[in-house]
């Protein structure tokens, strides 16, 4: 089971992006009146409340096929962010795990041990070349 409440930290880029969103809805808080409900929440719908699957769904849709990217569903955005951890950014299975939220490492190596096949590979070459009197 997954962790409640953790904090993630995000770059820069990115903050800034969420605090545009955010400022952006002052229009829409303004235009909803008193029918804004406010849940504290910077992606919301226009009058302040919580945004319905089905509206995310049919905007990753329009997302994907204006950018040409292949259709998946919401939370393999969980998913490719784990892989682009492990596999291009190499951090490791603890790092990965303990930002994703998993209860413990053995989740995320379970979920994510074909990712790492390549780098298994890899280690062979490295350690050949260790025991070859390289490195």
């Amino acid at each position: 089971m997954a962790a409640r409440r953790r904090v993630v930290p995000i770059d820069r880029g990115t903050v800034e992006t969420l605090k545009q969103q955010r400022r952006g809805q002052d229009a829409e808080r303004w235009a909803a009146g008193p029918d804004w409900r406010n849940i504290d929440s910077v992606f919301c719908t226009r009058q302040g409340g919580y945004v319905e699957q089905q509206v995310v769904r049919g905007r990753m849709a329009a997302v994907e096929k204006g950018s040409g990217m292949p259709a998946i569903r919401f939370h393999d955005l969980h998913h490719t962010h784990a892989t682009l951890l492990l596999r291009q950014a190499r951090r490791s299975v603890k790092e990965v795990s303990e930002r994703l939220g998993p209860a413990n490492v053995t989740v995320t190596l379970q979920l994510y041990a074909h990712v790492l096949a390549d780098q298994h590979v890899e280690m062979a070459h490295v350690i050949g070349g260790v025991l070859d009197g390289g490195l």
